[in-house]
């Protein structure tokens, strides 16, 4: 099982970042923005570089640790076009991972394959790993943020909670989709309690470690 996991991360990395200055044939111009801002903002800055709990983009304002990756790259490879798309690309692979841990601690090994398998080749999750955009992190951070808190509520751990609400508010440095996340955890524990409000009154303790652990995360640049 474990084999068979290695061989589709890997391949899930190599769909992602073979030819990536080439495909896609276009390059959008939120792409040339990601690597103009990361590049005055961390590589050739004429003031102090920008804090990561920052936010760039003026009259968008995404959280900056993205363009500090980006950064990273572009300093590790050279200011290519490739070099640009890497970081997405990597994210996108890791889902598989992500996605495979989710499905295998609730449907088991067959099913967590085959969705880990279907995520590895999704012609649309190839498509925005291959392009300079922060939007294609969102799905790692959910799949984390949901194996932990489905195994906490199994488990009961204090770790697992805490590792789910990190997941939730690291999330935010990234892309702004993940603004919605709180709502759905919310949704989620309203439905627990709801629905099994029996047993759902012995994880009041998680829920509130679950809420404080993502304002740990999310806090710094909250603030």
């Amino acid at each position: 099982e474990m084999a068979l996991l290695t061989a589709l991360f890997v391949l899930a990395v190599l769909s992602r970042v073979w030819n990536l200055a080439n495909f896609p044939d276009n390059i959008y111009p939120d792409e040339i923005m990601t690597g103009t801002i990361a590049t005055q903002s961390y590589l050739t800055p004429t003031t102090p570089p920008p804090s990561l709990f920052s936010t760039l983009w003026s009259g968008i304002d995404l959280p900056a640790l993205w363009f500090w990756f980006v950064a990273v790259f572009l300093k590790l490879g050279g200011t290519s076009l490739a070099m640009l798309r890497l970081p997405a690309a990597l994210f996108g692979a890791a889902t598989v991972v992500s996605l495979y841990a989710l499905l295998r601690g609730i449907w088991g090994r067959y099913a967590a394959i085959t969705g880990s398998a279907i995520m590895a080749f999704s012609v649309s999750n190839v498509h925005y790993s291959r392009l300079a955009l922060n939007n294609i992190v969102t799905q790692l951070f959910w799949a984390t943020c949901f194996f932990f808190l489905l195994r906490a509520l199994r488990s009961r751990r204090p770790s697992d909670w805490a590792l789910a609400g990190l997941s939730a508010g690291l999330s935010e440095y990234f892309y702004y989709g993940t603004r919605l996340l709180p709502f759905i955890l919310a949704l989620f524990m309203v439905f627990l309690l709801a629905v099994h409000w029996k047993h759902a009154r012995q994880y009041a303790g998680g829920f509130l470690l679950l809420a404080g652990s993502y304002l740990v995360g999310f806090g710094p640049l909250l603030v």
